[in-house]
């Protein structure tokens, strides 16, 4: 599924974007997880107050996301969770 700029009103650092993505998976925002690379997009993930907001890449370091990582290589869903290897992680608060 993608959403795109037709798709939205406002783009980020507006949450609407992703609190859409989350309404079209029928999912709440709350069992989300976004994983993002720029600084309007980890405030727009955050706004949107998802389970967790994770920043991708070194650029990511220089925002409030509480956990970063190096790049998305290795991050598996275990079916309860995300493993986040400590090799790729960055930064986790």
């Amino acid at each position: 599924m993608i959403i795109t700029s037709d798709d939205v009103t406002r783009g980020k650092p507006s949450p609407e974007g992703y609190l859409r993505a989350a309404a079209k998976l029928g999912l709440p925002i709350d069992a989300c997880v976004i994983f993002e690379d720029s600084v309007n997009g980890v405030a727009a993930g955050l706004a949107a107050k998802p389970a967790h907001v994770v920043g991708v890449g070194i650029a990511a370091l220089h925002t409030p996301a509480p956990v970063v990582v190096r790049s998305l290589r290795g991050i598996r869903w275990t079916g309860r969770g995300i493993n986040l290897p400590s090799s790729v992680r960055l930064r986790r608060l």
